[in-house]
């Protein structure tokens, strides 16, 4: 997604790595505005004042082949149409560059790139998208830590049958590097990467056998009267296409599937859509059991044109039984329209034997702590459970379950109507908000008996009481999307300040003793310095009663000396008494 930074706006050319360009500079606090569409060019987002001009202005570019092979990863894995390039959609690679060549003769890369090349200051390689990266911030003054660039790259596919089929002759490959020509010469792309040339590649969706049926099934997609969720491949060089968008689900589901021991007893659970219960099937599964939950959303002749040896069941018959039956269980999407999938998970506990593998899709909270929460609508109208991976683990592990590994996730990016709730739930999970919301591809195994699985008689117990949150330690619902989101961080938060509490209230008591001891030292000093007035009081009424003797002393010191000076003078003999000069 193009995103507005302090000093410059980064336009996001798509299958060019701008998924991780946004989530590093995500992750470097630079973000100030998300833009709307996905990938918004330059002259949209200026057109009307919109967007506050920036002074500097940065994309990136791929190799021509590379982009072509990976818009077609892409498109084969999430549907095709949504990148304007329906009108080449082909499951064979070669064909699709064919139809690319035809519609854009001057070179489908420089045509999908140039609105943005041309209006950007700065333009940078994918094949050296973290150095580039840097140049680009730093030539826009932009503040950042450069050990952000060592985030680790998105993969662009995690299907190996994709990455393998993407490939082409080496003629054909050169006919595209011939029209990209003024393109490689300005971007210095030299040559055709060795890992897209191959003389042919094998189809890579997987046959469902069928069977005539006098174009029943034709007759009843024409009026829409089958409308399944993921395409089928059959067998006879029939297609039937879903209606839908789920070919990423159906791609992750169909590796997970594949990886069933030939021979195990399975069963499907899916609300409209057998495909996987087919496909366990022809995989080599025996017996397999498609447990129809909407009985009326299955179409009869879709399920007429399949051949595989697959057993109806309704969910009512299914749910009755407790008895551990089963290899292995795929969930399709019982998690994502049910409101407490805890209780299918329960019953998968109840019905796998020892060792038996669970497969199941579930929306995901991209959250660091456990949580669950409602967000949305379906396509049915109704609202989804999300879960984080951390609430997902605990489930798992509180019902017996181990070696849980995430065969996919997919990222589902919030519309522009769920924008600002989507930023305000990020914020407060501490998230990335492109990467908030999607879906997980998991697999996991029943453990045996052990210490750390729960009982078979608690199992029982919680599925007939249908009450989890009595055997689990998993966070409860009902409260508002705020708390949903922030209660684990809460909990976690009100032990440690709790103990933070205790702390302070201990030492506010050894304050207190110590203010008590001081305050008696205090009174102690009081009272010694009062007795020490006291006694420099007498002090100075003796040394006044001393200096009066002293005054004393010295007058009659004084008078004796006078009288002595006087004594010594020798009297007169005769006359009259002369009297006595003054001294010089």
């Amino acid at each position: 997604m193009s995103v507005v930074l302090p000093n410059s706006v980064f336009f996001h050319i798509g299958r060019t790595g701008g998924h991780w360009v946004s989530h590093v500079l995500w992750r470097a606090g630079l973000i100030q505005d998300r833009l709307y569409p996905l990938h918004l060019t330059p002259a949209q987002a200026n057109a009307g004042g919109a967007l506050s001009p920036r002074p500097a202005s940065f994309c990136f570019v791929r190799h021509p082949v590379s982009w072509l092979a990976s818009l077609w990863l892409h498109e084969m894995e999430f549907g095709w149409g949504q990148s304007g390039v329906g009108a080449a959609a082909s499951d064979h690679f070669p064909t699709f560059v064919e139809r690319m060549l035809a519609t854009f003769p001057k070179g489908p890369c420089s045509h999908a790139m140039a609105p943005y090349v041309d209006h950007c200051s700065f333009v940078g390689r994918t094949e050296s998208l973290s150095s580039d990266l840097g140049q680009a911030l730093n030539h826009a003054g932009e503040a950042f830590d450069p050990a952000l660039l060592a985030i680790p790259p998105i993969n662009e596919s995690a299907i190996p049958k994709l990455r393998v089929a993407a490939k082409a002759p080496a003629a054909l490959l050169e006919r595209v590097m011939a029209a990209e020509s003024a393109f490689c010469e300005r971007f210095d792309y030299q040559g055709v990467p060795e890992k897209f040339v191959a003389d042919s590649v094998e189809p890579v969706w997987p046959l469902i056998r069928a069977r005539a049926d006098d174009g029943a099934c034709d007759k009843a997609l024409q009026f829409d009267l089958v409308q399944p969720r993921f395409d089928y491949h059959l067998d006879d060089g029939g297609v039937i296409a879903s209606k839908g968008h789920e070919r990423a689900t159906q791609w992750a589901l169909t590796q997970a599937v594949e990886g069933l021991a030939p021979g195990s007893t399975c069963a499907v659970v899916s609300e409209s859509d057998p495909y996987f219960a087919y496909l366990a099937g022809d995989h080599g599964c025996s017996p397999v059991t498609f447990v129809n939950s909407a009985d009326a959303a299955t179409s009869a002749p879709l399920l007429g044109r399949l051949a595989g040896e697959v057993t109806t069941q309704p969910l009512e018959t299914f749910l009755k039984s407790s008895e551990p039956t089963l290899d292995a269980l795929v969930f399709c999407d019982s998690l994502e329209i049910s409101i407490a999938a805890e209780m299918e998970l329960i019953h998968a506990a109840l019905v796998l034997k020892p060792g038996g593998q669970l497969v199941f899709t579930a929306p995901i909270l991209h959250a660091p702590v456990s949580v669950r929460t409602l967000w949305g609508l379906n396509a049915s109208g109704r609202k989804l459970s999300y879960y984080s991976l951390p609430y997902i683990d605990t489930l798992l592990a509180n019902l017996g379950f181990s070696q849980v590994e995430i065969v996919r996730t997919i990222f589902e990016v919030p519309s522009e109507e769920h924008a600002s709730e989507a930023h305000a739930l990020a914020d407060a999970l501490g998230t990335d908000r492109d990467r908030l919301l999607g879906k997980a591809i998991i697999r996991a195994r029943r453990q045996d008996a052990g210490p750390s699985a729960i009982s078979r008689e608690d199992l029982v117990k919680l599925w007939l009481l249908r009450r989890p949150v009595d055997f689990m330690h998993t966070p409860t619902d009902g409260l508002p999307i705020a708390a949903q989101a922030t209660i684990a961080m809460l909990k976690a938060q009100l032990a440690e300040e709790r103990q933070k509490r205790t702390q302070a209230q201990q030492g506010m008591a050894d304050r207190e003793q110590e203010l008590i001891k001081t305050r008696v030292n205090l009174a102690a000093l009081a009272n010694d310095a009062d007795y020490s007035r006291q006694q420099i009081g007498l002090a100075r009424g003796e040394a006044a009663a001393a200096l009066q003797q002293l005054h004393a002393l010295r007058n009659q010191i004084e008078h004796m000396g006078v009288e002595a000076l006087q004594a010594s003078r020798p009297a007169p003999e005769d006359g009259p008494a002369q009297p006595v000069p003054p001294e010089a």
